[in-house]
């Protein structure tokens, strides 16, 4: 369901649905986060970020959150980025 979440998210901001596709990468990062699959909850975050970026919104397109993020300096797997 997460993934279907994101697949129409990804649609909706093809189209310029900027605010319908922030409410699919939303849902589907609640389910990916409640999974504890980190993975997909960094695509989520990506692109979440990128609509802050489009939107100009700087400070929240650094994380795609608006508030810092616990594993900033991980990836998916855990491991720092070197």
């Amino acid at each position: 369901m997460a993934s279907t979440y994101h697949e129409l998210g990804m649609t909706a901001l093809s189209g310029e649905r900027v605010d319908e596709a922030e409410d699919w990468y939303r849902k589907a990062l609640a389910i990916f986060e409640e999974l504890g699959d980190r993975l997909h909850a960094a695509a989520s975050y990506h692109q979440l970020g990128i609509i802050a970026q489009r939107r100009e919104r700087v400070d929240e397109a650094e994380n795609g959150t608006g508030k810092p993020s616990p594993s900033e300096r991980t990836l998916a797997t855990g491991r720092e980025w070197r």
